[in-house]
């Protein structure tokens, strides 16, 4: 689905500028301005004919021009991003590559494939500076801190270092709330070092005034697992986490209900632990490996195959990345899966990068071992 819709360009000028916007009812992608700023009045038709794609709009209001644009780089550019979707469902369905040194799958291979089903954001391991790249084009995460790059994801390290993930109405020109339908955040997590201090986030979801914390799951100062929902801690889970193993994780909310899960078992869900009416459109960010307090505890985490769904996942569905065989409730002790490597955006124009606040079009980042992101002040 192709949209053209004005968004605000300058506060002080009340002035406006025409953009096209596309989606597939999931995934949302803005592709650009249609006209210079200022000069139309409204967007009438976009009409896909003869493989050539048209716009057409009331130029200079009061004057009574009609302007037909033809799109032709829209429309490649519109042709590139639907390319680059499908390569990174393929990519992101075929997580695993472990093999024996035959070359045959190992006992340790994937069982099966992760589900691209309502699978809507994916952070690769790519990234520059303080952006973390979600491969599908749309919001990108932004690095605080310094944090260590993987394979598939980074290891957040000490207080002061997290990600941050908008999604919500934090900006004037983000014309639509791409968490509208329900989430689910599901990463595979290793717990390096126990915490020290008050304990480490691993992932939070906050939103509404005050930014509260609407669904998250920690690791305490004693090394358990901590759920939260609507700013309150819910039960400690009993147990250690486990240091240098391997954990699905997933925090969820729908239809204002907060779901955490860990190995695909349920540690905490607002149906017992109460919410006081979450609701979706409140979700201004997600967080993750720190929960955006520079004061925070000292922890380890790496983060890996970082995805986000529009619809709940079954707990078969959140053990599928992790290897086969070596599973317990406690996480995978033996071997660790890993993405395949690519950088899908280096096949893409350069222009195609998205920034999280602006939309508007950044560099690609390239390849590296640090980020060195916004410091928390």
């Amino acid at each position: 689905m192709l949209l053209a819709l004005p968004r605000q360009n300058n506060i002080r000028r009340a002035t406006s500028v025409l953009r096209l916007y596309m989606t597939d009812m999931n995934r949302f992608y803005p592709i650009g301005p249609l006209c210079a700023d200022g000069v139309f009045k409204n967007a009438d038709t976009l009409q896909y004919k003869g493989g050539e794609l048209f716009a057409l709009y009331e130029w200079n209001a009061g004057q009574g021009r009609v302007v037909l644009a033809h799109l032709t780089e829209q429309l490649e550019e519109i042709k590139t991003a639907l390319r680059n979707w499908d390569a990174v469902d393929k990519n992101v369905a075929t997580p695993c590559t472990s093999t024996s040194k035959e070359g045959t799958a190992s006992d340790g291979a994937c069982s099966t494939p992760m589900p691209t089903n309502g699978l809507v954001g994916y952070l690769s391991n790519e990234g520059e500076r303080d952006c973390w790249v979600n491969e599908y084009l749309a919001a990108s995460a932004t690095v605080i801190g310094t944090a260590t790059k993987v394979e598939g994801g980074a290891t957040f390290e000490g207080p002061g270092v997290w990600a941050e993930w908008p999604m919500g109405n934090r900006w004037r020109n983000q014309r639509f709330h791409i968490v509208n339908k329900g989430f689910t955040l599901v990463a595979t997590a290793t717990i390096g070092t126990a915490p020290v201090g008050s304990g480490s986030a691993i992932m939070v979801v906050v939103g509404g005034a005050g930014s509260v914390r609407m669904v998250g799951l920690s690791v305490t100062a004693d090394n358990k697992r901590e759920v939260a929902f609507d700013g309150e801690a819910g039960e400690v889970q009993h147990g250690n986490c486990g240091l240098e193993r391997t954990y699905r994780v997933a925090v969820g909310l729908h239809n204002g209900m907060g779901t955490v899960c860990v190995g695909g078992k349920t540690l905490g869900s607002s149906a017992t632990t109460v919410t006081r009416g979450a609701q979706l459109l409140d979700v201004s960010c997600f967080y993750v490996g720190g929960d955006g307090c520079s004061g925070s505890g000292s922890s380890q985490v790496t983060l890996t195959h970082f995805c986000r769904c529009n619809r709940p996942l079954t707990g078969q569905e959140l053990q599928m990345p992790l290897l086969r065989g070596k599973q317990t409730e406690a996480g995978c002790k033996e071997g660790k899966a890993t993405l395949r490597p690519g950088n899908f955006l280096a096949k893409l124009p350069q222009d195609l990068g998205i920034d999280a606040a602006a939309g508007e079009a950044v560099p690609v980042p390239a390849k590296g071992g640090i980020w060195r992101g916004k410091q928390h002040h």
